[in-house]
This record gives C-alpha cells, sequence and structure tokens, in this order.
C-alpha cells in the first residue's frame, strides 16, 4: 500500500508520500525524511514564507508539494506568483512535485507547460476524465500521476 499524498501527523504508515503545507524550518523538516518520500509545500491560503529554506531543503532530497492554485482563496495573481516562485526555485532539483488544485486546473496545466514540467501529481484531482486522460497521455515516459482523491487514514477527503 502506497499513499500517493499524505500530512505528516495524520499518518501512522511510513510508506507514504508526506507533503507540508507550508514550508518548514530545517528542523521541523528533519521529521519527514522517516517517510518513503517527503515535500515540502505551500499551500495557496497562506503567506509565502521561510524562501531560504526552500533550496536548502530541496537540495538534501525533498520534493516540493503540496502546490499549487485555489479558486477558495483571493488573489489569484498572489497564488499564482507564490507558485512560480517555488517552481523557479525548484527546477534545477528534477524532484517531483505534487500539485494542489481547486478550480484553476487550465491555469495550472498552462504553467505546468511553459516551465515543462515532467515529474507531478496531481492530489485530489478533481479535473473531468478527459483532462486527466490529457495529462497522462502527454508524457510517454509515464512520469505525471493523477489522484482521483487525497484521503487521509481518517476517512476524510482531502
Amino acid at each position: 500500500m502506497f499513499d500517493a499524498h499524505a500530512h505528516h501527523g495524520n499518518i501512522e504508515f511510513r510508506n507514504a508520500f508526506v507533503c507540508t503545507s507550508s514550508i518548514p524550518s530545517i528542523d521541523e523538516a528533519e521529521i519527514l525524511k522517516s517517510y518513503s518520500f517527503f515535500a515540502i509545500g505551500h499551500l495557496p491560503s497562506s503567506k509565502l514564507d521561510n524562501l531560504d529554506n526552500v533550496d536548502t531543503l530541496l537540495s538534501s532530497g525533498f520534493h516540493l508539494g503540496e502546490v499549487g492554485l485555489d479558486r477558495r482563496f483571493d488573489d489569484i495573481k498572489r497564488q499564482i506568483k507564490d507558485l512560480n516562485t517555488l517552481l523557479e526555485i525548484s527546477k534545477g532539483y528534477n524532484r517531483c512535485t505534487v500539485f494542489h488544485s481547486v478550480g484553476h486546473i487550465e491555469k495550472l496545466l498552462e504553467i505546468i507547460k511553459e516551465r515543462n514540467i515532467k515529474k507531478f501529481i496531481f492530489h485530489g484531482f478533481t479535473g473531468s476524465y478527459e483532462i486527466a486522460k490529457r495529462i497522462i497521455e502527454r508524457n510517454p515516459n509515464k512520469e505525471e500521476y493523477v489522484c482521483a482523491a487525497g484521503i487521509s487514514p481518517s476517512g476524510s477527503i482531502h
């Protein structure tokens, strides 16, 4: 069993791709290394901070996630700017990116295409079957994945 997306503190098993909702301190991030895969992220609802830690953590093996766009929060221009800032920092590391997308799938796909991002997971994907098929067929190496829903061990869908 492998959880394609979980948050530290919400899971009891180690075979998971664990993401943060905000960029942690270096010390906080060390805890995540006990999981199979670990990522640092920034949800669109919050202020982007701890940017100095991003490069350090990516260079030590962290992936990027959960990052993205969300229609539930104001200021899409700020969300896009924050996302592009993180993607720019991560571009030289060849890491997987876990994307969060609520209501802005086409804009996020445009950013992915512009930046030529090849390794990514759509966490909690709510787009259509046609969009999912388009994403998967785009890359013959199959380094792109669509997670139909993020389900926590408590059974809640997020």
